[in-house]
């Protein structure tokens, strides 16, 4: 009996490896598109698989946006803290933007567009900014408006650098590490703030 020349059937993913392989299409596509004009039917067709099959991992388009953050967020985190140990700000800086360099379509999108303009992603981000306040406190001695500061310094610079493509990373690195020492010495300049006081 001739053999078969028919190619043999292709193995299937497990749920997780399915489940990452969206999560990647995902990214690509809202990176692509912005939150608004992606659809989960653009996910499926970059992910190749049916929108029924999407479905059975994702309710919608924003639960999976707000699952590819949360897990964005995560990874930040864990980052940053692996930097503690050193004691030094400069490694938690240049963390930072490897990890805005690898997820740039994300970070763009949600801070850009997202979370300015959904309701529900607006409280996710509040939720995570409020984290985010809490890790560099436990860091560093900064007030709170210390640190909402620096925060927001370095998501201004981050996005800025990511929008107008220059400079190059290392040298973005070396200014935001500048910034952000002169920030954390005023603070120490003008001590521990008054506990009596908001913000």
């Amino acid at each position: 009996m001739t053999p078969s020349l028919s190619s043999p059937p292709r193995s299937r993913l497990s749920a997780e490896a399915r489940r990452d392989a969206i999560f990647a299409a995902a990214k690509r596509v809202f990176g692509r598109s912005g939150y608004h004009a992606a659809t989960i039917r653009d996910v499926a067709a970059e992910a190749g698989v049916s929108e029924a099959l999407l479905y059975q991992h994702f309710a919608g388009k924003r639960q999976l946006f707000v699952e590819l953050v949360t897990t964005a967020a995560a990874d930040l985190e864990a980052r940053l803290l692996a930097t503690r140990s050193r004691g030094q700000l400069d490694p938690a800086i240049a963390a930072y933007f490897d990890f805005v360099e690898q997820e740039s379509g994300l970070y763009r999108v949600f801070f850009r567009q997202a979370a300015q303009a959904d309701g529900a992603l607006q409280e996710l981000y509040r939720q995570l900014w409020g984290r985010f306040i809490r890790l560099m406190r436990e860091a560093r001695p900064l007030s709170e408006a210390g640190a909402h500061a620096l925060a927001g310094m370095m998501n201004e610079l981050a996005l800025w650098w990511l929008e107008e493509g220059r400079p190059e990373k290392e040298e973005i690195v070396r200014r935001a590490c500048r910034m952000a020492r002169a920030l954390c010495d005023s603070e120490v300049e003008h001590g521990p703030e008054d506990p009596t006081r908001a913000g």
